[in-house]
């Protein structure tokens, strides 16, 4: 190869890459501008405005639990419903800060605790808010520098993701009303028990980044004048009647915490199968049923 071939070849490398790049930048632009627009209620979040005067946080078992038009209907407050699938504890911090940033500090904080044994990985998908979020970004770049290094590269990686045709299905729409309707099969719930391993799995661990998240969340809470609830929905019976550690984790997990009494536990006090989509999640029906024990329970009344 000669030298003039060779800089010709170099010349055409640079401008390809520099269309690329340009590309890349111009349609995530444009991709970041619909994800903004979205009803989804991370992409509310960033919007600001919202304002709400009760915050729920968590991973699954939180979404199906807490039906958000129900409890605005019984507690006369504004809800928004900030948790979702696969969220540890650690990343609701992440969320629950970058939502006082953008919002009005609500008067009550609703975390369902039993995400204390969830991992990171929901930040595959929240990668598509890392560019709004140095919380998301840094928790990546340490949990996962390759794909932090993905999104540097190609900003068209972000959008790679679940979270974003969600945002697209929810444009022009709220998903505050989000909620599993599903009834699990009465017949698989009588006889349901897990299996040998779970029983004496330790699944709730008191230590970690999610302990450290979650004190930190209780001091937050107190600095900003929060009221905050520590809750555990309930489990499908026969899931919860077997796990043969979560008495002993509950009463550790009690000893810890600097004020015992913002727990409760609700794990065993659901016993109709009609409530539950899983062992492991309410449903819509379900949720009606909590929220109606909550209340008798006076939760939500300020202490």
């Amino acid at each position: 190869m000669t030298a003039s071939t060779f800089l010709r070849f170099c010349l055409h490398v640079i401008v390809i890459a520099c269309a690329f790049f340009a590309l890349d930048r111009a349609s995530g632009f444009f991709l970041q501008n619909l994800v903004k627009e979205s009803g989804l209620r991370f992409s509310k979040l960033y919007q600001g405005g919202q304002n709400a005067d009760v915050i729920v946080l968590g991973n699954s078992r939180a979404v199906n639990a807490f039906f958000v038009p129900e409890l605005e209907k019984q507690m006369d407050h504004s809800v928004f419903h900030l948790g979702y699938n696969g969220m540890s504890t650690e990343i609701c911090e992440a969320i629950f800060l970058d939502y006082l940033d953008y919002n009005e500090t609500p008067d009550l904080v609703i975390l369902e605790i039993t995400n204390l044994s969830v991992s990171n990985d929901l930040l595959k998908t929240l990668k598509l808010y890392a560019g709004v979020s140095d919380r998301i970004r840094i928790l990546t770049e340490r949990d996962n520098p390759k794909l932090n290094m993905a999104c540097s590269i190609a900003n068209l990686y972000r959008y790679n993701c679940e979270l974003f045709l969600r945002s697209l299905y929810y444009i022009g729409k709220t998903d505050q009303a989000w909620i599993n309707p599903g009834e699990i099969d009465p017949e698989f719930a009588s006889t349901y028990s897990p299996g040998v391993s779970d029983k004496a799995k330790n699944i709730y661990p008191v230590y970690g980044n999610n302990w450290g998240a979650l004190l930190r969340i209780i001091e937050m809470c107190e600095g900003i004048g929060a009221d905050l609830k520590l809750v555990a929905s309930p489990y499908l019976p026969g899931l919860r009647d077997n796990l043969n550690s979560y008495d002993m984790w509950r009463d550790r997990f009690i000893s810890e915490l600097p004020n015992p009494e913002m727990f409760h536990d609700y794990t065993q006090m659901v016993r109709d199968f009609s409530y539950f989509a899983d062992p492991l999640h309410m449903n819509q029906k379900g949720s009606r049923k909590f929220l109606q024990i909550m209340t008798e329970d006076q939760l939500f009344s300020r202490h």
